[in-house]
């Protein structure tokens, strides 16, 4: 497991870092590097297939950057000045910083993204690029039309919806639910699986005793209003322009 420099030895950082935030599924808060691993050996394409002990990225057997944890404090004593230092998220669904992960890329650009985005994916947090302090956050408030809610596609085909539990999944239902209920529908959640989004309806109803059509209509009226989630960062486009050197 690699670390960064002791207090007062002298530290060499790299081109980006990414902070790694707590969340509430963590068992061992205090050990926010092995709380990392542990979300990391949970994802579709696990983190430490990526992250090696032995302080190198690696696709397969080869080399691709490196990396190094560091505590907060150490980042603290150089960055804290900065514009993006900050231990707090205004997300509600994510926890303070408790580290940072240095990290320097040896591949093109191009080749970068899909790399941050697993260590993102298990991080919850934010990447700079500490040439610029150019930022990007993986957990945003993001506008979506209502009509996502009733769609297979929605929500980014369901990629952006945090994979937090229960209690997000909640949270994400009751603003639809609030929504819907301001123009006079409601709509119960499907409950079969799916591999796209799975916070939609496909049935709508009405406590003013609308028809099927009716609802449908109504629905089409008001299917552009504005609909407003915590979720990932759906702004690709600033996220790849800060992969750049």
């Amino acid at each position: 497991m690699k670390y960064a420099a002791s207090p007062g030895e002298k530290r060499d950082w790299y081109g980006w870092l990414i902070a790694v935030r707590e969340l509430p599924s963590w068992k061992n808060p205090r050990d926010w590097i092995e709380s990392l691993r542990e979300r990391g050996r949970n994802l579709f394409f696990p983190l430490n297939e990526l992250l090696d002990p032995d302080g190198q990225l690696y696709d397969g057997k080869k080399p691709r950057g490196r990396y190094e944890f560091v505590e907060f404090s150490q980042a603290q004593e150089m960055f804290s000045s900065r514009p993006w230092f900050s231990s707090e998220s205004p997300c509600p669904w994510v926890g303070q910083t408790r580290g940072f992960i240095n990290l320097e890329w040896w591949t093109p650009p191009a080749d970068r993204e899909f790399d941050a985005e697993r260590i993102l994916g298990a991080s919850m947090g934010f990447i700079v690029r500490l040439r610029d302090d150019r930022s990007w956050d993986l957990s945003t408030k993001n506008q979506y039309a209502l009509r996502d809610a009733s769609l297979k596609s929605g929500f980014s085909d369901g990629d952006d919806l945090f994979d937090l539990g229960e209690e997000y999944d909640e949270y994400v239902w009751g603003e639809i639910a609030r929504a819907l209920a301001k123009i006079d529908l409601a709509a119960e959640k499907i409950t079969y699986g799916t591999s796209h989004n799975r916070l939609r309806f496909d049935v709508l109803s009405s406590p003013r005793g609308l028809s099927a059509e009716e609802c449908r209509r109504r629905f089409e009226e008001y299917a552009e209003e504005p609909l407003e989630i915590w979720a990932y960062n759906n702004r690709h486009e600033d996220f790849r322009a800060l992969l750049e050197d």
